[in-house]
């Protein structure tokens, strides 16, 4: 049986709660706003390198407005006549977190910013240590050039650099975040020490200017001993070098150690005294020669190398017991100085390379393939200088007895080639100027014998190209017969009377136009 007085009351407090169920919603929502400070804890999991400055300080200003209308909140919270809320501990729990974020923020921001700060003061000493250097000869102007360049390169970039780590710097001390006083102090002293090194790099270049014709003096000097002692090493080498004809194997491995250690300091030299004029502005010099013997001795160490490992490695054989021979590890052993041979560079294999060597060729004002390719021709050009110099190595070598003939039957025919592919190239560049000239041309009714005499070459030309297409291996097709070498100079010689045609002719319209004089042939 139901208690009236109990009805009663439950009826008065339903009521009662009715009326303030709205002010209680309102309440609840007045604290939605501070919801996404557990969100941020997806702050604490970032990495350092992913913290924005611009991010950060909208979330310190967020958290900042949060903490005035916390201490703004009153403690306690009356709702109707019954009911009353104290919210102190939740204010001191958001004020905690609050605080808790910031410092978080404050600590991934001096994170990131002192690393931007180290490396901004690395590159900075390291330049302020290469300033000191003394100015003593070449090396010493063109480094510090370079670094002068380099510091002119990273003005901007610098810039870029220190503004942010300043502006982080200041975010943390205005929202009073913890910091290390060191950190403080260097962020103060930084946009001071990149203005000073920027004073030392314009007083460094004062110097150089009043420094340079000194050091260009030094540098003419330098160069004309440099091409004596280049003179002199060059003769050296071709009349005492490895290569000297009757060397044995040992003695021509020997002399290779000490040309090669002597070639080293003369190209560390050359190096120098190039950039000595490219600093200055003067015209680079080159030396083809030494250029040469340094890809002969390029080539050398790679063969001397093997021979000497081989030579080394046969000779212990000899020092093994005969209960010790392990047959298997030698074969492995020979297998692999066999498949080193067959690495060697395709310049120490002369026949194995030109026997695959064959011509390219492109079209020609929709005639079909009527010419040489310049680029791959010219390649194959200074290949065969490079196998050319490994023959004449091997036909020094007194040891070469059963490979004689061989040998000089390879650079008779290289020769050849050579000298062919050039005159080739030349006829090549003759024949397409006077082919836009003769063939078609209004000039060629001027000149009807010229005409006639270009038409035989044209024709010429078409047959040394479609032998070309069927005999397309270089030396075969160069020197199979003696087609090219008979008919190549031929056809310069005719090609040359057209050209001279030409030029008379042309000189008689120019004196008949005198603004002819103005247009090159």
């Amino acid at each position: 049986m139901e208690n009236k007085e109990v009805v009663k009351t439950l009826s008065l407090l339903s009521t009662c709660t009715l009326d303030i169920k709205p002010t209680m919603v309102s309440f609840v929502e007045k604290w939605t706003p501070y919801k996404f400070l557990w969100e941020n804890e997806m702050i604490n999991r970032r990495d350092v390198t992913t913290v924005g400055l611009v991010e950060s300080e909208h979330a310190l200003r967020r958290h900042g407005e949060l903490e005035t209308d916390l201490n703004l909140e009153p403690d306690l919270h009356r709702f109707g006549s019954c009911i009353v809320i104290s919210v102190e501990q939740l204010k001191m729990g958001l004020m905690a977190e609050i605080n808790s974020c910031n410092r978080r923020i404050g600590f991934l921001l001096q994170k990131k910013y002192h690393r931007e700060m180290d490396y901004v003061y690395a590159v900075m000493n390291e330049m302020d240590r290469k300033l000191d250097r003394t100015i003593t000869d070449l090396d010493d102007v063109r480094m510090i050039m370079e670094l002068l360049k380099r510091i002119r390169e990273q003005e901007v970039d610098m810039e870029l650099k220190i503004e942010p780590i300043e502006e982080a710097y200041n975010v943390i001390t205005r929202y009073d975040l913890p910091v290390d006083k060191e950190d403080l102090e260097q962020v103060d002293s930084l946009r001071y020490t990149w203005q000073k090194l920027l004073g030392r790099a314009m007083t460094a270049n004062v110097l150089l200017t009043t420094m340079q014709p000194r050091f260009e003096q030094d540098l003419a000097d330098n160069l004309a001993q440099f091409r004596q002692d280049k003179i002199d090493y060059c003769h050296e080498y071709r009349t005492s070098g490895p290569m000297m004809p009757g060397l044995s194997p040992r003695e021509a491995s020997d002399r290779l150690i000490l040309f090669q250690n002597r070639f080293d300091g003369m190209w560390r030299k050359l190096q120098t005294y190039n950039s000595g004029e490219e600093l200055f502005g003067l015209p680079t010099t080159d030396y083809p020669e030494l250029a040469q013997i340094r890809k002969e001795l390029n080539l050398l160490q790679k063969l001397y190398k093997l021979y000497n490992d081989v030579i080394d490695r046969v000779s212990s054989y000899y020092d093994i017991p005969w209960g010790e021979v392990n047959i298997e590890e030698i074969n492995n052993e020979l297998m692999e100085f066999q498949n080193r041979c067959r690495k060697l560079p395709k310049g120490l294999k002369v026949t194995n390379e030109w026997s695959v060597h064959e011509l390219t060729f492109m079209i020609f004002n929709n005639r079909g393939e009527l010419l040489l390719r310049g680029d791959t021709t010219a390649e194959t050009i200074g290949q065969l200088e490079d196998s050319l110099m490994v023959l004449g190595s091997l036909l020094s070598n007194r040891y070469n007895a059963p490979f004689r003939k061989q040998i000089q039957q390879w650079v008779f025919d290289l020769s050849n080639t050579n000298e062919i592919l050039e005159r080739w190239l030349l006829v090549q560049n003759m024949w397409v100027y006077l082919e836009a000239v003769f063939v078609g041309g209004d000039i060629a009714k001027q000149l009807p014998k010229e005409a006639k005499r270009f038409s035989k070459i044209d024709k010429s030309w078409q047959k040394i190209m479609q032998r070309a297409h069927e005999t397309p291996g270089v030396v075969s097709c160069c020197v199979g017969d003696d087609m090219l070498k008979l008919l190549l100079p031929h056809l310069q010689e005719q090609l040359e009377l057209c050209q001279k045609s030409l030029s008379g002719y042309l000189e008689k319209k120019r004196m008949m136009f005198p603004r002819f004089f103005f247009v090159s042939d």
